[in-house]
């Protein structure tokens, strides 16, 4: 009698702790599931950005806007951001009463986000579009580009100036273009600057 009294007691703990067990499990998984959600979620949104990376993409921004660039050839990555303009003469000097202007200035900062070093100049490789559909490329007449030869250590950034031959007769300007020549290998943005 003894002998099967403790067979139940046995069989009801077992048939408990299996119980147990079970729901425990259960809840692992739940949670494991949400996890799985909560990652995918993450990803979906980090890939949806990455689409604007990708080689031939075209952003529009607004000058002041922060851009950023990468390269699928070089692995460059980097953000681009303009932060002002000044008409200048061709020395270099601020425009007065009703001086025709000669060069706009534009001070712009570059961070470096990929993991090796890069020079300034390769970041500088731009167009300012006029409205009459004419290109000007950047140059340094007035020597006001000082940087070019300057390279940046990941993480690391810099403000310099970009200079563009300005052109009066030209309808205004429209905006300035960045890597549009290779977008077989990298995204493409383009920033309006509407100038007068």
């Amino acid at each position: 009698m003894k002998k099967i009294l403790l067979s139940m007691i046995l069989l009801f703990t077992v048939i408990g702790c299996s119980n147990n067990d079970g729901g425990a499990s259960s809840n692992g998984n739940d949670e494991s599931n949400g996890s799985n959600q909560t990652t995918e979620n993450e990803e979906a949104r980090e890939s949806s950005n990455d689409l604007e990376l990708e080689p031939g993409h075209e952003s529009h921004l607004k000058f002041g806007e922060k851009g950023v660039i990468y390269s699928d050839a070089t692995g460059a990555h980097y953000t681009i951001q303009h932060h002002s303009y000044e008409f200048v003469n061709d020395n270099g000097d601020p425009v007065e009463g009703e001086e025709e202007p000669s060069y706009i200035l534009i001070e712009v900062e570059f961070e470096n986000l990929s993991d090796k070093e890069w020079e300034v100049q390769s970041y500088l490789i731009s167009r300012l579009y006029y409205n009459n559909g004419t290109t000007a490329r950047e140059t340094n007449h007035t020597g006001r580009s000082e940087d070019f030869e300057v390279k940046l250590s990941p993480g690391q950034s810099i403000t310099t100036t970009l200079e563009y031959k300005y052109y009066a007769d030209f309808g205004g300007t429209s905006y300035i273009a960045k890597n549009e020549d290779h977008t077989n290998i990298s995204n493409v943005i383009f920033w309006n600057l509407d100038l007068e």
